[in-house]
């Protein structure tokens, strides 16, 4: 499997930052996309558009890059999938905190047993940007899933991913 990794947004609800780059628990926001994505992908594809192409560059020595216009999640996302005639893919947004490898690895598991082309990962009935694209047609399926991640749109959002972080390491060492 092959992850499309969308990391191209404008981040306006946040006045225009590179949301990939935000530090939580650590660490940059797309890398915490990538090592889930890892648990479940041979090969993990980084789609930049010109409003983040030059602060992630660095990114593309260990991904493979791919420019898009820049015009929208959707409009890029449909681009790519004419591009990229691999199946099946594994799209997920660079701005997910806290998204589990397990979670994917469920995913997956459950886009095999339906028959659309499409199986969209939803939270409690909202969709979440995560897909498994097995086909080329116009066919889709929700798959709900255990979500224990943060979609990091607002500033309000980031706090809560950041506090999150805080919650695991106080419950990590309290278990020992």
């Amino acid at each position: 499997m092959i992850a499309v990794i969308m990391a191209g947004g404008r981040a306006t609800r946040m006045g225009g930052i590179v949301k990939p780059l935000l530090d939580v628990c650590g660490s940059p926001l797309l890398l915490h996309v990538a090592r889930a994505a890892g648990k479940v992908a041979r090969l993990k594809v980084l789609a930049l558009s010109p409003h983040t192409i030059d602060p992630l560059k660095m990114y593309c020595s260990t991904m493979e890059c791919i420019k898009t216009p820049g015009a929208g999640y959707a409009e890029d996302l449909s681009l790519l999938l004419r591009a990229i005639t691999y199946r099946p893919l594994l799209v997920l947004p660079a701005d997910l905190a806290h998204i589990d490898g397990k979670v994917l690895k469920d995913l997956v598991e459950a886009a095999q047993d339906i028959e659309e082309d499409i199986a969209t990962m939803t939270c409690r009935g909202e969709p979440q940007g995560v897909s498994i694209v097995k086909g080329n047609g116009p066919t889709w399926a929700n798959l709900e899933a255990q979500c224990t991640h943060v979609n990091v749109n607002t500033w309000k959002d980031l706090e809560e991913a950041r506090r999150r972080c805080v919650d695991t390491e106080a419950r990590l060492h309290q278990e020992q």
